[in-house]
């Protein structure tokens, strides 16, 4: 079922997508794509979390993000190539993302989810 979403006006929509194909004349089809909360402050934490240097100086980080991020980065670079679980970078991931969402346009309204953005099925893929 496809759903639409009311977005505020001035806020950045992103999405990220499972599959994508280059169909030509500057198209695209994407698959599987997963919405983003709204605004860039999500995107830009998700790129800086990852080690994007450019995203680590964005303006729009506070001081304890900064500080959040570093610790991330080294917890990363600590757990190199290990598949294993790591409850520290659980934890600071958490706390990163933890008001990331606060302001949910959807938080007062029933008919739409409020804390996941972009299961397939609410955006019309999926069975």
């Amino acid at each position: 079922a496809k759903t639409d979403v009311d977005l505020p006006s001035a806020a950045s929509q992103y999405g990220v997508a499972a599959s994508m194909l280059d169909i030509g004349a500057d198209l695209a089809k994407a698959e599987g794509v997963t919405m983003l909360p709204p605004g860039d402050k999500w995107l830009t934490l998700a790129q800086a979390a990852f080690g994007d240097p450019d995203a680590l100086k964005a303006r729009n980080l506070t001081r304890q993000e900064r500080d959040l991020l570093q610790d991330i980065n080294e917890c990363a670079a600590d757990a190199g190539e290990v598949v294993r679980p790591f409850p520290k970078m659980t934890q600071l991931l958490d706390d990163l993302f933890a008001n990331v969402t606060e302001d949910d346009p959807y938080e007062d309204d029933d008919d739409e989810p409020s804390t996941d953005y972009g299961s397939s099925s609410d955006y019309g893929g999926g069975d």
